[in-house]
């Protein structure tokens, strides 16, 4: 099979939340820093999740390098392993809709103290604490694209493994479709560093925020 270059498929390097540490203060600063514990909880098996995600990138791409090191006289080894990449995709479908479903409960706990916002009185804080809403609001849009250009890849990768199956396969068309491949790989690393770039200034600011509660309550 002549051999036509596909981007990486490791793509799995999406940043987590950083837990904050303890504080005191009023009742409102309280809950604020109570639900912030409330979202990192919802998330605390990200980490995990995206280590799953990233090995099953890695052996999906080993197998996409072993398939193309062969020719149509190795057929029935081509299809094997491009059953086992199939499979391997498969596996990555349950472990973005896993992490998906976490984003979800985080989400919610944030809406909830959205909803039941309580009011600052400190003109310093109460700034500090609409921009780290804000970016938590921008964070989780920001997710919301990133799994649904990662779905679409997920499609196109499908339609490339049961391609590369096809005895007749033409290069033309194994080439298209790799360019459609790579384009979407670049769409999911952009969308991936916007988020991560979300995520460390959400961080950022949150921890800003808290040591301006604790500065306040001593």
């Amino acid at each position: 099979m002549q051999k036509k270059t596909l981007k990486s498929i490791t793509i799995a390097l999406t940043a987590g939340l950083l837990l904050s540490g303890c504080m005191g203060g009023g009742n409102a600063e309280e809950k604020v820093h109570e639900a912030f514990g409330k979202i990192q909880s919802a998330e605390s098996g990200f980490s995990k999740e995206q280590s799953t995600l990233a090995d099953l990138e890695k052996k999906e791409n080993g197998l996409y390098n072993q398939i193309i090191q062969l020719d149509m006289k190795d057929y029935a080894a081509i299809t094997k392993l491009s059953d086992q990449a199939l499979d391997n995709l498969s596996l990555r479908r349950k472990e973005i809709d896993k992490e998906n479903k976490m984003f979800g409960k985080s989400q919610k706990e944030f809406e909830n103290l959205k909803e039941n916002k309580p009011q600052m009185e400190d003109k310093k804080i109460k700034k500090n604490t609409e921009r780290v809403f804000t970016l938590m609001k921008d964070r989780y849009m920001s997710h919301s694209r990133l799994v649904q250009v990662y779905k679409e890849s997920l499609s196109q990768d499908e339609t490339l493994y049961r391609m590369l199956k096809k005895k007749d396969l033409k290069a033309e068309e194994l080439q298209s479709q790799i360019q459609k491949n790579n384009g979407l790989y670049d769409q999911v690393k952009q969308e991936n560093e916007n988020f991560n770039k979300l995520t460390a200034d959400f961080n950022n600011s949150r921890d800003d925020l808290l040591k301006a509660i604790e500065s306040k309550s001593n």
